[in-house]
């Protein structure tokens, strides 16, 4: 649903501003060009539909370009924003993948890829893949990993499936009151 609505803006208006981080402004079309090239660079990994794959990444636009596309690989994945939180560390281990910064603890992943700048550039640098090679989307198909200690105090890993998310989505555009002339800021992230 997301990169659809990327591709759409990125038609339709593609000079306005998708995403501002740092001063720096993202049109739709760079974003859908960045989108298609990352997902690229993501699939050259081979991960099957239905893998989970972590990313912890300080770099907003970058992290984002990452989740987006292991979705349209059809990938479950996990932010890891909290570095220094050893409860995630379990986590790691439960992942097909880790993408992380090379400061990023990711000792106990099974395999773990860094952001190396002069990866970045050359993901960025791909030829952008089509939305359309996108894997078709399913209910059943992993979205997000999230993390949870639940009722019983110990972290533990859910995977939230598409038929789960997409409810919780609308659930919480319509509390929020979200249209589609809604603009929404983000705060930055610190380390």
């Amino acid at each position: 649903m997301t990169e659809q609505y990327i591709a759409f803006h990125a038609a339709e208006r593609p000079d306005a501003v998708a995403i501002v981080e740092d001063g720096r402004a993202f049109t739709y079309e760079r974003l859908n060009r960045d989108l298609g090239s990352v997902t690229t660079a993501l699939r050259e990994f081979g991960l099957p539909r239905g893998a989970a794959a972590a990313v912890g990444c300080k770099d907003l636009y970058f992290s984002w370009l990452l989740l987006l596309g292991l979705e349209r690989l059809g990938v479950a994945s996990a932010s890891l924003l909290n570095y220094e939180d050893p409860s995630s560390m379990p986590l790691l281990a439960s992942m097909d993948l880790v993408i992380s910064e090379q400061s990023f603890p990711a000792e106990m992943a099974r395999r773990h890829h860094p952001i190396t700048q002069a990866w970045r550039e050359s993901a960025l640098a791909r030829e952008p893949e089509d939305e359309k090679a996108s894997v078709p989307r399913m209910p059943d198909d992993p979205m997000r990993v999230i993390r949870t200690s639940g009722t019983t105090g110990v972290s533990k890993r859910v995977r939230l499936l598409r038929r789960m998310f997409d409810p919780w989505v609308d659930v919480w555009i319509w509390f929020h009151g979200l249209t589609n002339r809604t603009r929404f800021l983000g705060s930055g992230l610190t380390a």
